[in-house]
């Protein structure tokens, strides 16, 4: 492959959505192109290899989103954006993840090509999900969401799948999301020919993220089941993205590479590893939404945690300026980082583990990996503080007493 100096550049310019340039401001590209080059210096992440495969998996799933989505039974990506349920930056940040989080794992196993499929594969799946997240927030009642997300799991998992035959809007919208998701399953099913330990675990990641996202339904104000902090961290966190992220890196990894007992270890470890740190990551994007959360009568887990500290009452949670008030005043968010920060570094810990089975994966290259994705997700909160001695505690995660103790809700 060859690499011009404008590479990643041209990656984040491709022609056809162009318009929609929310998230990709020129200081988050040259970030970004400081954080690639930064990559190089582990072995699995050489320069030019991770900005040509970056840029070109941009081009390769813009191509593919424009043909899935021009079925009648589809509404077109352009649409979708000008009406805000799908968002280029979601792909573009993708391709971004993606690339970080694919190399480590495949870099030197599989051809180069193969990995271009890869971080494709996970692009469609996360705008899949991204979107129809917005989708179930924005147009849909408790119960369209959940049969919405059952299709969703069909779509990513089934052997065969039918879209909706329904031409209403809703119906196209939804039939859109199934689409890409689609695309994941025909990339994934034809690198492993749906055989093997690795499509098995794909499967079962999936069955395990639908499961978290339906009892994350449950989050809005007034809702008849009560979730606590501990009940979050057991039950509703399972809608992380993790394990089914790099669970499509295992499949085509297992595609060129017989996996031997310890390299399966070395996977399960990963996998759970990788959950761990997008579940931190939740906790991150709780902080960061806060405000956004309290105004669409969404309970979130800076308030959870806060109700368990003490920091407010379940009297405040029907009066959304006054309940932010208290929770700030309390350092409610900071506190809830630190709760991100305990579980993100639960998940360094198995990454360590998993790098004592094997050298087939490059351990430290996913823990780079693992601390962009944590700025990746306190940016926004990041960038709304005023306290210079809060932001340098931040950059940096720590864990103080006071949250060590849910440690063992944890899983």
């Amino acid at each position: 492959m060859g690499l011009k100096a404008s590479s990643l550049e041209e990656g984040v310019k491709s022609y056809p959505y162009r318009g929609d340039e929310e998230g990709l401001s020129p200081l988050y590209k040259m970030v970004g192109l400081a954080s690639l080059a930064y990559a190089g210096r582990y072995g699995s992440m050489p320069f030019r290899e991770t900005a040509e495969v970056f840029r070109r998996s941009i081009a390769l799933f813009e191509d593919a989103l424009r043909l899935l989505l021009s079925d009648a039974r589809c509404m077109a990506a352009g649409e979708l954006m000008d009406r805000r349920l799908m968002k280029r930056k979601h792909y573009v940040y993708g391709a971004y993840l993606g690339v970080l989080s694919s190399f480590p794992v495949l870099r030197g196993n599989i051809p180069l090509g193969e990995v271009l499929k890869a971080v494709t594969a996970k692009m469609a799946e996360i705008v899949s999900i991204k979107s129809l997240d917005n989708v179930n927030d924005a147009l849909h009642t408790r119960d369209r969401a959940l049969r919405s997300l059952e299709r969703q799991y069909e779509a990513f998992t089934s052997e065969s799948f039918q879209l909706d035959e329904g031409f209403d809007e809703t119906a196209r919208i939804e039939n859109s999301m199934y689409q890409l998701a689609l695309f994941t399953n025909r990339l994934v099913s034809a690198a492993t020919g749906r055989r093997g330990p690795a499509f098995q675990i794909y499967l079962e990641d999936f069955h395990r993220y639908i499961k978290g996202q339906m009892s994350s339904m449950d989050q809005k104000a007034g809702g008849d089941v009560k979730v606590d902090i501990r009940g979050f961290l057991s039950r509703v966190n399972e809608k992380g993205v993790g394990r089914v992220w790099v669970s499509v890196d295992f499949c085509f990894l297992d595609a060129f590479h017989a996996l031997t007992r310890r390299e399966l270890e070395a996977i399960n470890l990963v996998r759970e590893a990788i959950d761990l740190i997008f579940k931190g990551c939740n906790i991150y994007d709780d902080v960061a939404d806060l405000e956004a959360d309290l105004n669409d009568g969404i309970l979130n887990s800076v308030v959870y945690l806060a109700l368990d500290k003490g920091l407010c009452s379940e009297e405040d949670l029907y009066e959304p300026s006054s309940l932010k008030a208290k929770l700030e005043g309390g350092g409610g968010p900071y506190l809830a980082v630190q709760l991100g920060d305990l579980i993100f570094l639960e998940g360094l810990k198995r990454l360590e583990e998993a790098g004592e089975c094997t050298s087939l994966i490059d351990v430290e290259g996913l823990k780079f990996c693992a601390y962009i994705l944590r700025i990746f997700a306190m940016r926004k909160w990041l960038e709304r503080q005023r306290n210079p001695l809060l932001l340098l505690k931040a950059l940096s995660p720590r864990v103080s007493d006071e949250i060590v103790e849910y440690s063992r809700f944890i899983r």
